[in-house]
């Protein structure tokens, strides 16, 4: 879950940290009428959103021979953990961010 988490933060979909990035670039694009700027932009996220659902096909729906579990610490999963709570955070709620970066 924790890598889907990932992905789906790295293709910007709404909700995540990654997502508010990309709307502002957008939108700042957007205000200086760069078009050809946010085209390439959404073209390329396009190709991003493709290339990640790739990967977590592969991981989901590929068949494999064998597979070893991974052996993963207390410490890892509450790291793993917090990083995925942080990222949903963020994206509900960017508040305290951009309060940070108007300062």
């Amino acid at each position: 879950m924790a890598i889907i988490n990932a992905l789906i933060a790295r293709r910007d979909s709404p909700f995540t940290a990654g997502f508010l990035g990309k709307f502002f670039i957008f939108y700042a694009a957007i205000l200086q009428h760069q078009t050809a700027l946010v085209v390439t932009g959404v073209i390329t996220v396009g190709c991003g959103f493709y290339y990640y659902l790739k990967v977590i096909r592969a991981m989901y729906w590929q068949s494999t021979g064998k597979v070893d579990k991974i052996p993963v610490t207390g410490l890892s999963r509450l790291a793993i953990s917090a990083l995925i709570i942080a990222t949903i955070w963020l994206g509900v709620y960017p508040q305290p961010i951009l309060d940070a970066l108007k300062r």
